[in-house]
């Protein structure tokens, strides 16, 4: 879907794509085959398998997030953690994500929100982000507060440990 939609910001020929994958090149190839069948071979850069901490600069530097997860059995029935919205939100980047519950529980109002597999929608938030980059700043801002440091959880637990330990 996200291909299919970037498709769709073809007047805006600055604008690139970086794919951030979990799988390797081989596994890719389909992907890679319709980039190519859409006309997107020279704005799309493949990062596959990166250490988190190059994730990081990644999304640090990206203007716009983008979470399109499907109305799949395993995003709405068994539940799913979108590390990547996540991740994120903690870079301070702002998010265009599908419409999921679990995406709203943890994005609340701080991003734009498309119906899952409608690529032309995911297009239309995506482009208002970039025409709107104040905006697209607030969310991120806002959505940055709603993140909680792993120091922030540790100090968190050892006080609810202290507290049943009597201390």
């Amino acid at each position: 879907m996200l291909l299919r939609a970037f498709a769709r910001l073809a007047d805006l020929p600055d604008l690139h794509l970086v794919v951030c994958s979990s799988v390797s090149p081989n596994r890719a190839r389909p992907l890679l085959r319709l980039a190519e069948r859409l006309g997107l071979g020279d704005r799309v850069r493949w990062q596959y398998t990166l250490p988190h901490e190059q994730v990081a600069a990644w999304l640090a530097n990206a203007e716009v997030s983008v979470a399109p997860l499907t109305a799949s059995p395993r995003n709405l029935d068994q539940g799913c953690s979108p590390i990547k919205v996540w991740e994120s939100m903690a870079a301070g980047t702002p998010v265009v994500a599908s419409d999921l519950p679990v995406i709203r529980e943890v994005l609340g109002d701080d991003g734009r929100f498309v119906p899952p597999d409608r690529p032309a929608e995911l297009a239309r938030a995506i482009r208002v982000m970039l025409e709107y980059p104040d905006a697209a700043r607030d969310l991120a801002a806002r959505a940055r507060q709603r993140v909680i440091s792993w120091s922030d959880v540790r100090h968190r637990l050892a006080a609810v440990y202290d507290q049943v330990e009597g201390r």
